[in-house]
């Protein structure tokens, strides 16, 4: 689901055991159904009693894969509907990516109004500071929504790690969707032949204690 990309990003290892502590948590793979983002936060709890037990992570998984229509709500959706929100502010619209942090840099850069940041280019967002690779992807991903949404040509000056993305996601988003069918699959029969066998085996029979 994260198409190969290195989780935590470019962070070092003291930065992500400082943010894990802190309650950070990996932002919602792209195009990962809602309810499975939502097991993956339930299983990085940081109590160890809050956190689900393996066979109620299998009992859901299993309501899942007999229920499909649970998993299209999406989270990051590479493939939004272009009715989407329309932001009127800079500010609002990275609050509501929760990419809240490059407001102040962003407006030091002089892009203070969406046309101006819907002609960014990857290059720029790196000049404004956003130097996670995640991050990177986030807002390009949005910006080229934006384009997409006024009519504007989109094959230039796209974001190339954008276009590789939505690319991606699109000949990638089925084989997902078949991988995590075929492991709950997989998981379920092996429930199902553990209780067939517990069922052929019987209970034990008692002992007759011998005659002395």
């Amino acid at each position: 689901m994260s198409y190969g990309e290195r989780p935590y990003w470019e962070m070092s290892n003291q930065d992500v055991i400082k943010a894990v502590e802190e309650n950070y948590r990996l932002p919602g793979p792209m195009d990962c159904p809602a309810v499975l983002y939502q097991l993956m936060m339930d299983c990085w709890q940081k109590e160890r009693n809050s956190r689900p037990k393996f066979d109620e992570i299998v009992s859901l998984l299993d309501k899942l894969i007999r229920n499909p229509i649970s998993l299209k709500t999406l989270v990051n959706s590479s493939d939004r509907s272009l009715d989407g929100p329309v932001f009127q502010s800079v500010e609002d619209w990275l609050e509501g990516m929760k990419m809240g942090r490059y407001v102040e840099t962003f407006m030091e850069s002089g892009y203070t109004t969406m046309e101006l940041v819907a002609q960014m280019t990857l290059d720029d967002l790196r000049r404004v500071g956003v130097s996670l690779a995640g991050h990177q992807k986030k807002i390009a991903s949005s910006i080229q929504e934006m384009r997409v949404q006024a009519g504007a040509p989109t094959a230039s000056p796209a974001p190339q790690s954008a276009l590789f993305s939505w690319e991606c996601s699109k000949i990638f988003k089925r084989r997902q969707k078949n991988c995590f069918r075929s492991f709950v699959r997989v998981v379920s029969m092996r429930r199902d032949n553990s209780r067939t066998a517990a069922a052929r085996n019987g209970p034990a029979s008692p002992r007759i204690p011998e005659s002395s």
